[in-house]
């Protein structure tokens, strides 16, 4: 029997430049040109055409996706997780670092220079660097995702194939 397990991993992609606003736009634009054909409801500026508008979103956002940025996180594993939280406990007198468990303030950033394995950084200080630069938001959308790879339990998928909840996407129970 085999004991390694291969790590969990997630990505993040962070879109360059002004592309994520002209993907916005594109799909705002196919939305509305939907909305008119299907209810032949015009709000302002809405025009038809929505199958063309769509296909010259879905190639902007395929030529965006060769500029991006994709990060890949791997989990760290149970010890080397509970390690890195024991090295950022919460600060006295902190009601939020207490309630989370830790530094507010150190473990984010401990947490993903553990977890970042793409890009490949030449050193920690071009890591560090990196991460500096990212917009607040990428930032805690990485800690998100990785703190939750290492806390959340793993989904096994053949649990959702049966439910008794209401048919999704057009599926039948037998």
């Amino acid at each position: 029997m085999s004991t390694g397990i291969t790590p969990r991993t997630t990505t993040h992609t962070i879109y360059h430049g002004d592309d994520m606003e002209r993907l916005g736009e594109m799909f705002a634009a196919a939305e509305a040109a939907e909305r008119f054909e299907q209810n032949g409801v015009a709000r302002i500026g809405d025009v038809g055409d929505a199958q063309a508008k769509k296909d010259a979103y879905y190639a902007a956002a395929d030529e965006a996706a060769t500029r991006a940025t994709v990060i890949r996180l791997n989990q760290l594993g149970r010890k080397a997780f509970r390690a890195l939280m024991t090295e950022h406990p919460p600060r006295d007198g902190n009601e939020a670092d207490k309630g989370a468990g830790y530094n507010e303030d150190t473990f984010p950033e401990a947490l993903l220079a553990a977890s970042v394995v793409e890009p490949e950084f030449r050193s920690n200080a071009e890591r560090d660097t990196f991460l500096d630069n990212l917009a607040e938001g990428d930032f805690d959308s990485l800690f998100i995702k990785a703190y939750m790879l290492n806390r959340q339990v793993s989904a096994d998928p053949k649990l959702a194939r049966f439910s008794s909840g209401a048919p999704m996407f057009g599926e039948t129970s037998a």
